[in-house]
């Protein structure tokens, strides 16, 4: 589990130990479970797209509504839970490097003390350009900050799948994510850049990468995408095993 104790690992054990077969949405957590229950059959998959969101708002509209500048250029997200694991510090140290006209959203509740994020949006050079909205964002609220933005930020230090990815698939959005887990079989140059996880400078470089070049191939890439992590894909594998 992320950020998990050693007694975690103890209890996933023992859980193990009480099914017949394990259905796994990442090659990672497939091979985590091979070291706690080598011998248990195991079934890999992927996570499946959602394709119940809200409706999407008027760009301009949700930018009104979430308080960004209308004529911001580049909006980057950063979405979800914080938690150590997701490296919010590293996006934070690469806002540095972006240019004047990139913001940064960030939203979701934060796990623990929000005092170490603080201090480095005080002495960033683009604190003005840093939304914060530090708190749970429920569904209905969910696709003004998926819309606002150009560009979905994943600065995870560890990973296995994400849920932020499967919903920045669903609106079109390239994505920027450390090379972790799993986020590589959806994460391509066609569809975003993967860096190497903790490295500020290599994050902020990806991000102003893409927004300083022309991209033709996303809508096809996220088509074919769409496609293969179905719902109707996954029941039909998850049936087939």
């Amino acid at each position: 589990t992320h950020d998990g104790k050693a007694s975690d690992k103890w209890l996933t054990r023992r859980f193990l130990k009480r099914v017949d077969n394990v259905v796994t949405l990442s090659t990672s957590v497939t091979q985590d479970v091979r070291k706690l229950a080598p011998d248990l059959p195991i079934k890999t998959l992927f996570h499946p797209l959602y394709d119940d969101l809200p409706q999407k708002p008027e760009k301009k509209m949700a930018k009104e509504k979430l308080g960004i500048p209308v004529n911001a250029k580049n909006i980057v997200l950063f979405f979800g839970l914080i938690r150590p694991y997701k490296g919010l510090e590293v996006l934070l140290k690469a806002t540095n490097l972006l240019s004047e006209d990139t913001h940064l959203i960030i939203a979701g509740e934060c796990y623990g003390t929000w005092e170490k994020y603080e201090k480095i949006i005080n002495v960033s050079k683009a604190k003005s350009r840093i939304h914060v909205f530090n708190c749970f964002i429920p569904d209905e609220q969910l696709g003004d900050f998926f819309v606002a933005a150009d560009l979905v930020a994943l600065p995870y230090l560890s990973a296995s799948q994400s849920g932020v990815t499967a919903t920045a698939i669903q609106f079109d959005l390239p994505i920027v994510a450390s090379n972790v887990g799993d986020l590589s079989n959806s994460i391509t140059n066609e569809t975003g850049a993967l860096v190497v996880p903790g490295d500020s400078n290599a994050l902020g470089e990806a991000i102003e990468a893409w927004f300083s070049e022309e991209h033709t191939g996303l809508g096809e890439a996220y088509a074919k995408l769409k496609a293969s992590k179905s719902w109707g894909e996954f029941a039909r594998q998850l049936f087939e095993a």
